[in-house]
């Protein structure tokens, strides 16, 4: 049984030819989407060693060697050139995303333009920045708890994207599209996000260094703006 994260995932991806899942980890996206007639084909990659045998284990077990390759190596090196029509990154840092996408989307993707599911665990805001400076459109969002962490979901493809200034920092942090759909998972890691900013400022006022006083206006400022928004979101 797939985790709540996981689910999500598969839930997002559109019906393809060709499914890539990089960082495939133990390769339950792949065999899931095969098995839910979402994709043809699908590509099962992982930078580890011990990781892609996971996956090799598991789609041996499955029967379903066919349809699903398995593939060693690191972010999207391991396609041929506008090989799939839908990339699933997830399980690793926005930052690393970013990397990746940096590093081959151009060289890998020439004439296809792949529906992209991103599930960042960390810096979120790194990942939504690096998209919106570099003309990727973000098309959809979702937030999904699972083992008591939420995760952002991010749906993203090629295209002519938003000018920069059209976003600012709460929309980085949390997404512009979770912050419209007022969704409710929004509230709760809000909440989270306040708590965590207060226990700062406390840690801080009984602090003492020569930057201590403009790392409390920082945080001061962050807390404000996370009020501001949980207010114009949640409060009537």
């Amino acid at each position: 049984m797939l985790s709540a994260r996981l689910s999500k995932i598969l839930e997002k991806i559109p019906s393809c030819d060709i499914l890539a899942d990089i960082g495939t980890d133990h390769g339950y996206i792949p065999l899931e989407a095969i098995k839910a007639n979402k994709c043809k084909h699908a590509i099962a990659s992982d930078v580890s060693k011990g990781s892609l045998e996971k996956a090799i284990n598991q789609v041996n077990l499955s029967k379903l060697n066919s349809v699903i390759d398995t593939r060693l190596g690191s972010g999207l090196k391991i396609l041929n050139e506008d090989e799939a029509d839908v990339l699933v990154i997830a399980g690793m840092g926005g930052i690393l995303i970013k990397e990746i996408l940096k590093d081959d989307y151009d060289k890998k993707f020439k004439v296809k333009n792949p529906t992209m599911i991103f599930q960042p665990v960390q810096f979120p805001e790194s990942l939504r920045k690096y998209l919106i400076e570099n003309n990727f459109e973000i098309i959809d969002e979702d937030l999904v708890e699972d083992d008591k962490i939420i995760y952002n979901i991010i749906i993203s493809k090629k295209g002519l994207g938003e000018k920069t200034d059209s976003w600012n920092d709460m929309d980085f942090e949390f997404g512009k599209i979770n912050i419209e759909k007022k969704h409710p998972l929004l509230l709760k890691l809000l909440d989270r996000k306040i708590n965590e900013q207060k226990k700062i400022i406390h840690k801080l006022k009984d602090a003492e260094g020569e930057n201590i006083s403009s790392r409390l206006e920082e945080v001061e400022t962050l807390l404000y703006k996370f009020k501001e928004l949980r207010k114009c979101c949640f409060q009537k």
